[in-house]
């Protein structure tokens, strides 16, 4: 069954929704919680270009086993990699405005930022274990059942082994 270009689009739209709204539930980022900044620390358009880079980074790494879409993708994974992209940009705009500040001999400096970043690269980590995997599993399930897959006598010489011994029991 054929399925149509608007078809398509329409269940990429909702799965982008969908993957946006599971990544401000895992970071917990709504207004009132958010109780020391005015509104989200990340827009719905900052999400968005995070979950861009997650399809770039998704379709640009070997093995090539074509176009993956959102609505393609194991939600964890994803969730993953859009959240540590979303802390490392966080953290990049926290060391641009870090501050040191004095007060009575006391010198105190926020490093916020480095947590951010610790916790943006065990997710990376985790992401990029798990791509791996999840790539050559599709690379090699595409290879046996895909359009290109692997053939071999063995293949028939099975099919027909099947289609007799089924044949035969059907009696």
């Amino acid at each position: 069954m054929a399925t149509s270009v608007r078809d398509i689009a329409d269940t990429e739209f909702l799965a982008r929704r969908s993957l946006e709204r599971r990544v401000r539930d895992h970071m917990r980022d709504y207004v009132e919680l958010n109780t020391l900044t005015d509104g989200e620390e990340n827009s719905s358009a900052m999400i968005q270009h995070a979950i861009d880079a997650l399809l770039e980074k998704i379709n640009s790494m070997p093995p090539p086993i074509g176009i993956l879409l959102v609505r393609d993708l194991p939600l964890d994974m994803a969730i993953d990699f859009c959240t540590s992209w979303l802390l490392e940009s966080a953290s990049i705009l926290m060391m641009r405005n870090d501050l040191q500040f004095s007060a009575g001999g006391l010198t105190v400096q926020l490093d916020q930022y480095r947590m951010y970043l610790q916790v943006a690269a065990s997710r990376r980590q985790r992401f990029d274990a798990a791509l791996k995997e999840w790539k050559g599993a599709l690379n090699m399930q595409q290879a046996v059942d895909g359009a290109g897959g692997v053939y071999s006598d063995w293949t028939i010489v099975n099919a027909s082994r099947y289609f007799w011994r089924d044949a035969y029991q059907a009696f």
